[in-house]
Parts: structure tokens; sequence; C-alpha cells
């Protein structure tokens, strides 16, 4: 009996969600699963966390976790909210060898991340295609990507996921977003997946502080940063 075929996933990016950026940038689909797994594959939650997560987020979003109750890692899925009589359905994932499969479909992927992907495009048995949140959508640089994965379970419930905000990637709280956090992942990838880098633009200045000249004081001295919000900070 010949082994099921290992399907791909369909490039170039797959069905980017409406409103949301233009993904021209040469950061593959699943380079973007791979620099945020932090974010999505969550194998130490329960379901009721997995639950409390979803029940805020559009139709199409998704968790990987481990099952207790099965023994195997699931694939959370948030549904329509016309749904009934739940908002979130779940799929057993088969690992095998070299292949992981979705529970109630033949097809087999060579990793979990291309069986992500290709859920990203297209449905097969689920009842709608899964989605990414939109900051990962919309991050145009790997270091982007790596602030996010910083984040991990917290990204749900931070303000960079916030619903109809503008809130972006440079609202992480710091003068830029690579000073978010460490690198959680190389920023070499031997394989393709990363895109361009942004360099040579100066990072914002954190909103409240003065311009600083050539050769002054900097706001990074203790002395200078006390005067300058005695005078013109009112408590």
């Amino acid at each position: 009996m010949a082994s099921n075929p290992a399907y791909d996933y369909p490039e170039p990016y797959a069905n980017p969600r409406q409103g949301a950026v233009s993904l021209a940038q040469n950061i593959s689909l699943v380079g973007r699963l791979r620099l945020t797994q932090p974010v999505w594959l969550q194998l130490g939650i329960n379901s009721a966390t997995a639950l409390h997560i979803l029940q805020r987020e559009p139709a199409g979003t998704f968790l990987v976790r481990r099952s207790n109750t099965r023994q195997c890692q699931v694939l959370c899925l948030r549904l329509l909210n016309d749904s009934s009589p739940a908002f979130v359905t779940t799929y057993r994932l088969h690992q095998e060898r070299a292949a992981i499969t979705l529970e109630g479909s033949d097809r087999s992927f060579p990793t979990l991340l291309h069986l992500i992907a290709f859920y990203c495009s297209v449905p097969d048995v689920l009842p709608l295609e899964l989605r990414l949140p939109q900051p990962i959508w919309e991050a145009s640089t790997c270091q982007e990507l790596e602030a996010i994965a910083h984040l991990g379970l917290e990204f749900w419930n931070s303000s960079l996921n916030a619903k109809g905000s503008s809130t972006r990637l440079a609202s992480l709280g710091c003068t830029s977003v690579t000073d978010a956090a460490s690198p959680s992942f190389p920023l070499s990838d031997p394989q393709g997946l990363h895109g361009p880098q942004m360099g040579g633009e100066q990072p914002p200045r954190a909103p409240g502080l003065p311009p600083t000249s050539p050769g002054g004081p900097s706001l990074e001295d203790g002395n200078v940063r006390r005067q300058y919000f005695k005078s013109n900070i009112k408590v």
C-alpha cells in the first residue's frame, strides 16, 4: 500500500486577511510560523486557558496545545460566532515517524509548521481556514517577529494584539522593536525563511522625552533625567 503524499504549503504567502498589509516582504508563511512558535504553540496550557484566549479572537485563530486526556497534541480552532454549541473546536494531531496528519484528513506533512501553513490557505476538513494574528501578518522584518515571539503567551493579552487599535510593533514600550526583547532565534537563516532587514533608520524617541543635541548631556544621565521631569512634568 502506497504511503500518503506529503503536501507542501501553497506559495506565495497564503491568503492574507482583509485589511492586512500586502506581504511583499521576503518572509515566507512557514518562516513567520517558525519565528512565532512561542505565541501559537502552547503545549503547557489546559483547555480552559485555550478557551479563554480564543474567545476574544476572530474566527480562524488557533492554538496548538497538548491534551492530557488524549495524550497527544491538538489543534484548537476559534469558530464563527454563530457556531453552536461551542465557539472552539479541537482536532487531534497524529504524529508519526516522518509525518504529521490532522484528525479527519488523509493529508500528511513533514512538520507541524507545514501542516499549519497548508491549513492557513485550504480549510480541507476544517470549517474555515486558519489565520495568524494581524501583527504577525504585518511584521516586515525578522526582528519584529522575534519581538512578538518574546512575548510568548502574554502576546494574546498585550496591547499589541488589541482589537480595533492602531497600536503596532513600534508601540511595544521601548525605543525600537528590536529593543523589546533579545532575539529568540538566530538572525541568519540558512533556509532562506527570513526577509530583508530594515536598517539605517533612526529609532523613534520615547514619548515625552526631548531631543538631544550632539555633544550635549544624555538623557541616560540620571541627574539630567530627574531635572527634566521636575521642570516639565506636573504631578
